[in-house]
Parts: C-alpha cells; sequence; structure tokens
C-alpha cells in the first residue's frame, strides 16, 4: 500500500497524477472487462482539512464541486439540478427523474439522521470512536464508491477519514475531497473544536484508459497554476437544526434560476437575498449565478455582476478561467 502526508493539494493532486501515470497498472474495471482503468492500487494520504478550495481544474470542475456540495447536503434525490451541471446525470436518471442510491438520502434517511448522530456521539463522549456515516446503499448492487467516513476528535481538533472500495482521480476524488471538507469545518464549529486532518483510503485509486489524455493534460495545468492568491474566507458555519433545509432551499433557487428562459439580474438577486442563505452559501449560488448570466445574458452583464462580487477564491477562479484556455478534456461535463 502506498501512503503520503501532503502539505498542499497542489502537492497532493500533482504527486498522486503522477504517480497513477508512471506507476499504475491497467486493469478491468468491470468484471466483464469492458472498461479499462489504470490504477495505483491501494492508497492513503492525509492533508489538513482546511485547504478544501486550493485547486480547481476547470470552471465546470469548479461548478459542479459547488452545487454537489450543496445537493448532497440537501439529502434531495431529485436529479434536475444535477443535470445542469454533469451531462452524466442526464444519461443515468432521464428526465428529472429521481436517484435510487443519492447519498444525502444516505445520510439522512436509511440510517437515520447520521449528522444529527455523529454530532451527539461527539458531544456526550468527545473522543469515541463510533460517530462514523454508514454510506453503503440499501441493497448489495447499491454499494456506492464511498463505503464510510468518521469523525475522530484529537485534542483540539477534528478529524475525517474517507473510506473508498474505489476512488476515480479525475472525475470524483477531487469533488469529494471538497464535499467532505465542508462537513468536517461545520462538524467542528457545532464542536467548538478545529477542521483537522482528512484522511482518505482508497482500495483502488484509479483513472479510466479513456481519461489517460485528460490525466496528461491536468498535470500539465497543476504544473503552471502558480497564481493563486490567499483570501479570508467565509466561514462554513450553519446552525445545526438547519443545515437540510438551508441547502434544501438552495437547490431551489439553483432550479429556478436554471429553468429561466429570461433572466433578470436584479430579481435573481432579490431571491437570493429573500433566502436569506449563510454568508458562505451565498458566496456560492452568487457564483452560480454568474456562470448562468454569463450563459444567457451579455459579456458585459456577466461581467458587471461578476465585479459587484466580494472577492474571494471562487470568484478568482472565474476570471481565471474567463482568460485562461483551459483544454476542452478538463471541463467534466
Amino acid at each position: 500500500m502506498r501512503a503520503y502526508c501532503f502539505k498542499s493539494l497542489k502537492e497532493a493532486y500533482s504527486t498522486l497524477l503522477n504517480d497513477i501515470l508512471t506507476d499504475g497498472i491497467e486493469d478491468p474495471i468491470e468484471s466483464e472487462g469492458k472498461c479499462t482503468c489504470i490504477d495505483l492500487g491501494p492508497t492513503a494520504f492525509e492533508m489538513e482539512g482546511h485547504l478544501k478550495h486550493d485547486i480547481f481544474f476547470s470552471r465546470s470542475q469548479m461548478l459542479y464541486c459547488l452545487v454537489d456540495a450543496i445537493y448532497v447536503w440537501s439529502g434531495r434525490n431529485d436529479s434536475e439540478v444535477m443535470s445542469y451541471y454533469k451531462d452524466f446525470f442526464k444519461v443515468c436518471c432521464g428526465e428529472y427523474g429521481f436517484f435510487e442510491n443519492a447519498l444525502g438520502k444516505r445520510i439522512y434517511e436509511l440510517h437515520g439522521n447520521q449528522i444529527d448522530f455523529c454530532y451527539r456521539s461527539l458531544k456526550m463522549y468527545p473522543y469515541n470512536a463510533k460517530s462514523i456515516l454508514f454510506l453503503m446503499g440499501s441493497e448489495w448492487d447499491l454499494t456506492d464508491c464511498t463505503i464510510y467516513c468518521q469523525f475522530m476528535r484529537r485534542n483540539d481538533y477534528l478529524d475525517i477519514t474517507i473510506n473508498y472500495r474505489a476512488s476515480d482521480f479525475i472525475q470524483y476524488m477531487q469533488n469529494d475531497i471538497f464535499l467532505y471538507s465542508i462537513i468536517l469545518e461545520i462538524m467542528a464549529k457545532w464542536l467548538g473544536l478545529k477542521p483537522g486532518k482528512i484522511i482518505y483510503f482508497a482500495n483502488r485509486l484509479y483513472i479510466t484508459k479513456s481519461y489517460e489524455s485528460a490525466a496528461i493534460k491536468m498535470q500539465e495545468h497543476y504544473q503552471n497554476l502558480n497564481v493563486l492568491k490567499q483570501y479570508e474566507e467565509r466561514e462554513s458555519y450553519i446552525d445545526r437544526g438547519a443545515i437540510r433545509t438551508t441547502f434544501f432551499r438552495a437547490i431551489d433557487l439553483l432550479i429556478q434560476w436554471n429553468r429561466k428562459k429570461n433572466i433578470h439580474i436584479e430579481h435573481c438577486k432579490r431571491e437570493l437575498h429573500e433566502a436569506n442563505q449563510p454568508d458562505f452559501v451565498r458566496v456560492w449560488l452568487e457564483i452560480l449565478l454568474a456562470e448562468i448570466i454569463r450563459k444567457n445574458l451579455s459579456i458585459n452583464e456577466y461581467k458587471e455582476f461578476l465585479d459587484s462580487l466580494e472577492d474571494s477564491i471562487y470568484k478568482f477562479y472565474m476570471e481565471f478561467f474567463d482568460s485562461y484556455q483551459v483544454d476542452e478534456k478538463l471541463e467534466v461535463i
């Protein structure tokens, strides 16, 4: 098994990708052998949990990270909003259908409200090892890539361990790190702790052979990405009793905005203001609204709206991708 300790996401992603491409072994990814992957084998690594938004490799990947985090923590399983941000979901779920095995449903319903259980468990017994989110589906054929994640207090820090049967580096790993770093930060604040480490284990860390050329382009992207700035990010905090309903309402807003044939910026801004979202969710929604404006209105209206937003790493990346031509292989849609 390979084990790593990384100081930054850039170091993590560039090192792991290089090792997959250099040392990975080609294996069939399904029993029928229909798809080939380049597999690094059992892999574990750790990094600081606050590094969640260090690197995005394309505009569509960043937007998908934001939407996926909102969607999962909303506990919903309707597919409409996801289909706007990743074409795969149009294929696997039909026209605005429902996901039988949605991650949010497994977190909140299949085994009860596991977020609440983990909080109460850590509050009552701060150093116990039982604060686990079980992420298996209800049937053997609904076994997701993610098996479980576990919260563990160490001194004044809260760590999270994520365990995978297999992890697709390009399509899911980076999104998952963003997703679980958010709940780590929220849970730590509820408990009066600091976000600690993300510990990641996958029995198979791989890329599919069809994404090999994209992986090479991604390598170049990491090597050339020396333009990152530091921003004082909004805290990822949300009232414990409102986490699911807050993200649920955010999904409703995104569906409304994406359905509209005629976007009225001031009307959308008013809807967002009236939604009274936590600051960090509001920043995400403003960036997602900026992308809808970019696609549907003039470039001047888009730039004027983007300029009006507060500085954030997400705004920086929107401006970066406006001026830097990303290879289309890195667009995950």
